[in-house]
């Protein structure tokens, strides 16, 4: 995932003196919104562990794969190397799958209950964009985890 560029930071910086969210508290609060909609919901309930274990498992596969890829940057890989950063790379992808399929089970739940599911969108979802849910899911765990 690309970092935002100098000009998205002063934008947001811009946005967040003006009093908008910053695009991680835009994310957090949709995280909180998710587990409040827990308490609505028994459906949405029984998936909020598993939402909290893939933000989390997520974001430290992604770190793993940075690590791993970090190790041989500058220099040519050795066969070992790639083989270990490929297999990050395998691990981080059927993470975040199923990381998307937990909150594809959420939506499905909200669907059921009437709940909102305009969240949806903002976390990349409809349509699917997995860079969008990528990035939400790390701003989430980097806030957790903070």
């Amino acid at each position: 995932m690309s970092e935002p560029s100098l000009e998205e930071l002063w934008q947001r910086k811009a946005d967040h003196e003006h009093g908008a969210p910053t695009p991680e508290e835009e994310a957090l609060d949709i995280f909180w919104y998710l587990v409040d909609l827990g308490e609505k919901s028994e459906d949405v309930r029984r998936f909020i562990p598993e939402l909290k274990q893939g933000l989390s498992a997520y974001a430290g596969a992604v770190i793993k794969h940075n690590q791993l890829r970090d190790v041989v940057e500058g220099r040519s890989a050795t066969a070992e190397e790639l083989q270990a950063i490929e297999g990050a790379d395998d691990n981080r992808t059927r993470v975040h799958d199923a990381l998307i399929s937990t909150l594809n089970a959420i939506m499905r739940a909200c669907v059921k209950g009437k709940l909102d599911t305009k969240w949806k969108d903002v976390v990349g979802l409809h349509p699917l964009d997995r860079t969008v849910v990528g990035r939400w899911a790390l701003a989430v765990a980097r806030a957790i985890a903070g």
